[in-house]
């Protein structure tokens, strides 16, 4: 028997139960790691004083909590499923490697989940002394450096430092910078890296508020049926037509820009399109046989939406979440490299900006380099899923 053979699924009857609630280890799993983000929260907020780091390791901002509780819901939701599953998982990666596009952004985007996560900590944040600082103040590092292996005129240099004894009017690159420095006096590597750590912020945090409210909105429209999705229908059509962008613009005209808010504000009026295509999805199975069986066993309607309409509307969700997040870390980028986030915030958008102004191609190419790699592998792999959750279904 293949792999790809569909099996009937040895169904717990006790289950399927209207009277019953099952926590499962996932379930149980994010309340307590839910209940200690909130109790460091809790203490951070009102016992541990301004400018001071939370228990000896970090002073935490209001986007890295949000990232907590998305890393929390990826975990317990996505990995540990996945885990348990293995081998269901490793069904769906012989399917996903005969995909080698597919493969390859997977794996990039394994590194750039690596680096964000623990690259400022091993490489070192960029540096933030002014560029009028003394050498030594901003740590040895001088400006305008171009990459190693590479040279530029001296001239071109402002202000003129070399890591190097000039040879033959040209400024050589060193291997201690490896993508040279910005005309700030910044490591390009560690601007890249912090980068990094910012897109993983921003795709972890719009995931897990587009994923949840999208799937459970959209199937719940399409099972109840009725007023219900009328309801939900001319919802969507409102909350689509709120640019999330202008939103933003006015906050930010009275508040001041926050990388945090523009976060929410996308993910919170952006939903609205997986929804309507887990809707769409879902009409289609409403009917089907495996959902019919699940009502005439007893299961309550939110459990069929649960067990049956949501695991079948998998590709649907990756299909749509795979469109969303590369627009998502492409606006972020485009309001970073207009100003419209916070002067200090490691954007790759705002490094193009800086890139562009200075003229040093080094500068400007290594950023940009990342968020079209980032963008174009979210989208290349989001294809391969689609198409290995849908040859299940099928099955």
């Amino acid at each position: 028997m293949s792999d790809d053979t569909p099996t009937f699924e040895q169904i717990d009857w006790s289950q399927h139960s209207p009277n019953r609630v099952v926590l499962d280890y996932s379930t149980v799993g994010f309340l307590l790691g839910l209940a200690g983000v909130v109790g460091s929260f809790l203490y951070d907020f009102f016992v541990v004083p301004d400018g001071i780091v939370l228990y000896g390791l970090f002073a935490p901002t209001f986007l890295d909590w949000l990232a907590m509780l998305s890393v929390l819901l990826l975990v317990f939701y996505v990995v540990v499923p996945l885990v348990r599953e293995y081998e269901l998982t490793l069904r769906y990666w012989r399917r996903l490697r005969t995909q080698p596009a597919a493969v390859l952004s997977l794996g990039y985007l394994l590194v750039f989940a690596l680096v964000g996560l623990f690259g400022p900590a091993v490489y070192g944040p960029p540096s933030d002394a002014p560029l009028w600082a003394s050498l030594d103040v901003r740590g040895g590092i001088p400006p305008s450096q171009p990459p190693a292996f590479t040279s530029t005129p001296v001239e071109r240099l402002r202000p003129f430092y070399c890591g190097v004894e000039p040879v033959g009017g040209q400024c050589r690159g060193t291997i201690v910078h490896p993508l040279g420095t910005t005309s700030r006096g910044r490591d390009v590597l560690g601007v890249v890296i912090a980068g990094a750590r910012l897109a993983l912020k921003v795709a972890v945090i719009t995931a897990t508020l587009l994923v949840p409210l999208g799937t459970a909105v959209g199937a719940a429209a399409a099972y109840y049926g009725g007023w219900v999705d009328t309801t939900v229908t001319r919802y969507l059509d409102l909350q689509s037509a709120l640019p999330s962008f202008l939103i933003y613009f006015f906050y930010q005209s009275f508040y001041g820009p926050s990388v945090g808010v523009l976060i929410l504000l996308f993910g919170l009026l952006g939903w609205d399109r997986v929804a309507r295509r887990v809707r769409s999805d879902a009409l289609r199975l409403r009917d089907a046989g495996f959902v019919r069986s699940a009502e005439v066993a007893g299961s309550p309607p939110a459990e069929v939406v649960r067990r049956h309409l949501v695991p079948n509307v998998v590709a649907t969700v990756v299909s749509a979440l795979t469109i969303q997040l590369p627009f998502i870390l492409l606006m972020e980028a485009t309001l970073a490299f207009f100003g419209l986030v916070q002067a200090d915030t490691n954007s790759w958008g705002r490094s193009i900006d800086f890139g562009l102004s200075s003229g040093l191609w080094w500068e400007l190419l290594f950023p940009a380099a990342a968020l079209v790699a980032t963008v174009v592998a979210l989208a290349t792999l989001g294809n391969g899923l689609y198409d290995t959750f849908e040859t299940r279904r099928e099955a």
